[in-house]
């Protein structure tokens, strides 16, 4: 189905306050983009709703006039029936509240990549982007006389020129950098809240962003606002890669009952409290990361004074902005005293060698027999005995024919052969086809192709059921399957089945039947499915043949979903309708095991979400307190918009 007649939609990538943004592929050209719409409806262009729309894409089309590559890329924005639109870079990757909840540890490596792009990519909105905004004519700059391709920018003019286009970001935060997964590279999102030329981007209040990132002077007057308030945010940001939290963590519980409350202790810990050291915080993220080996710092102390003067109560204490911020960094990064970490690995045992048995053979040897002595000379020579004859006696019964035994045996080896003959033509064509199963409780084979007709009904397959595949297509398949009458041909729903890969994928996931039974319906066993080969984990594999072939080369961890016998919701697995009311479909909440060695070692909860064509999305992971649910609720945030989720343990 066409979305605002131009594009298909290809998956929900976040949904705000203000806007929902989706995957899509343009129809007529076929490249593929993020497509930001707005959720309200627009009268016409001079609606005030879409001109504050137009004004955040003309600062992100001016920031791209320079083309940074850690910045998302916008294009022209449009009015779409009814609708404020406006295409961006697809990034394909994850947000870095995800990225780290998932690693829980980042290399120094990876961090000082994170430090020089994002940084570099504020530095450039603060600083740089004047030399691709100016305007000779309108801000009176002079062409230097030895070449006329350039003017003369002095310190007076550059700081004036910086004033009036640098853009302070005003919202930075792990949800608004992405990191790509093809290059691992780091990207800034979401201008919404920008100022620019002391101008904000939106008609609605300068103060806003989330509360574990906000500078102090945020909570006391928006007025005040400049590129040291970003580095306040920015210094949170980087103490979080780095340690492996905020320095201010809120109790989403406490926020979620009494938001006011939590908010002023965030508050009062912005303005008054000083952040935990990050070493510890460091080692901890390791050991939870390397479980049993021993953390070595492993970055030098400057690295960690830079970030405790970005997160100065006093902004006049802070850099000026994020250009200054990166020049020092690279200054003392080019002293060449980073320290490296001498983190080592366990390395396998040689395995032990088996020597092979040694055969002991007899000798074959044999010792001949002596020729008899020739008698001696004159010796009489007694001659030969002739034994007397023996009468021989004919039997009295018949001798017995064995035809009737050669017939028999060669009848039973005809016989033996037909039937191995029958087992071998039978493998052999079930050799010739690929191989798909049944993954739902209850799939009928159907003698054609059409649901809407009982009659067509050849027999129920159960879940597991292997098939042979025939003929592969979109909507319906030709399989063999295996019913109560024989091997039968017949046809199944597309939708049903699964490939081998994935229905031992699938199968392993479950750690007991009542957790297969808890996670029916197609589209939770889908989605499930889905986010394990996301995230590059597996299932325990029971199944011999398919063990087999991966425990020696499959390195993924190993997670499941483990239920109680009882039948109450309260258990690892709980449906709800909370995170969006109107949608046609309950969520799904799973707590999933990680398993080592026959071992639970930790745990993730995992939200879905189903919007109203069935297609899931992740909206929400934590490490839970419990591995059985009792309670859920998701509410929004009348400030910045953002949904918060609530989930009681037992």
């Amino acid at each position: 189905m066409s979305f605002l007649n131009k594009y298909e939609k290809l998956q929900l990538i976040g949904k705000g306050s203000f806007a929902t943004i989706w995957k899509v592929r343009h129809e007529k050209y076929g490249y593929i983009r993020a497509l930001k719409v707005s959720n309200e409806m627009v009268e016409d262009e001079n609606d005030p709703a879409y001109q504050s729309f137009l004004n955040e894409c003309k600062v992100l089309l001016k920031i791209g006039n320079g083309s940074h590559p850690n910045i998302v890329h916008i294009y022209q924005p449009d009015l779409i029936d009814n609708r404020a639109v406006v295409e961006m870079d697809y990034v394909e990757g994850e947000t870095m509240e995800k990225y780290l909840s998932r690693v829980k540890f980042v290399p120094i490596d990876e961090f000082y990549r994170f430090f020089d792009e994002i940084v570099g990519a504020l530095a450039y909105c603060h600083h740089d982007i004047y030399r691709f905004l100016m305007d000779p004519n309108v801000d009176d700059l002079v062409t230097d006389p030895n070449d006329g391709q350039k003017y003369i920018i002095d310190e007076a003019t550059e700081r004036r020129l910086v004033e009036k286009y640098g853009v302070t970001h005003n919202d930075i935060h792990s949800n608004n950098v992405m990191r790509r997964s093809y290059d691992g590279n780091f990207i800034l999102l979401d201008f919404g809240l920008a100022i620019q030329d002391g101008k904000a981007v939106k008609s609605s209040s300068r103060r806003g962003g989330a509360l574990e990132y906000m500078s102090p002077e945020k909570f006391d007057d928006s007025s005040i606002i400049t590129t040291q308030s970003d580095i306040y945010s920015l210094g949170v940001l980087l103490y979080e890669v780095l340690a492996g939290r905020v320095p201010f963590q809120m109790d989403p519980k406490r926020y979620s009952s009494n938001p006011t409350a939590a908010g002023y202790e965030i508050m009062t810990a912005h303005k008054t409290a000083v952040p935990p050291p990050i070493e510890p915080l460091r080692r901890e993220a390791f050991e939870k990361a390397h479980p049993g080996e021993t953390y070595v710092k492993d970055y030098p102390d400057w690295l960690e004074d830079l970030i405790t003067r970005c997160l100065e109560k006093n902004p006049a204490n802070r850099f000026a902005d994020a250009k200054q911020l990166l020049d020092e960094y690279k200054a003392k990064k080019a002293l060449g005293n980073d320290t490296v970490s001498s983190r080592t690995f366990p390395t396998s045992a040689p395995a032990p060698k088996i020597e092979e048995p040694v055969e002991n053979k007899l000798s074959d040897t044999t010792i001949p027999t002596p020729p008899p002595m020739p008698p001696r000379p004159g010796a009489r020579t007694n001659p030969p005995v002739t034994p007397p004859p023996q009468r021989v006696t004919p039997p009295t019964k018949k001798k017995k024919s064995h035809a009737g035994l050669i017939v028999f045996l060669i009848l039973l080896f005809l016989a033996l052969l037909g039937v191995g003959g029958y087992f071998a033509y039978q493998w052999y064509e079930d050799s010739q086809y690929a191989h798909y199963y049944t993954y739902v409780s209850s799939l009928n084979l159907r003698s054609s192709q059409s649901s809407k007709s009982k009659s067509n009904i050849i027999e129920a397959l159960p879940y597991g059921t292997k098939l042979s595949m025939l003929s592969y297509g979109n909507d319906w398949c030709e399989v063999k399957a295996k019913t109560s009458n024989g091997k039968q041909t017949g046809y199944v729903s597309t939708d049903y089945i699964l490939s081998e890969d994935d229905y031992y994928l699938l199968d392993g996931i479950f750690g007991n039947s009542e957790a297969r039974e808890m996670i029916a319906e197609k589209r939770c066993r889908k989605a499930l499915l889905n986010y394990f080969k996301e995230n590059n984990y597996r299932g325990e594999l029971n199944n011999d043949v398919y063990s087999a072939q991966e425990q020696f080369s499959d390195t993924r961890q190993i997670w499941q979903v483990s239920c109680y016998s009882s039948k109450s919701s309260y258990n690892s697995v709980y449906y709800c309708k909370e995170y969006e009311k109107n949608s046609k479909y309950n969520d799904m909440i799973v707590i999933i095991s990680r398993i080592q060695n026959g071992i639970t070692t930790e745990r993730k909860l995992v939200y879905f979400y189903f919007d109203s064509e069935g297609k899931p999305y992740v909206v929400h992971e934590e490490v839970p307190d419990s591995d059985r649910i009792k309670s859920v609720s998701v509410t929004t945030s009348w400030w910045t918009g953002n949904k918060t989720f609530d989930i009681e343990y037992y």
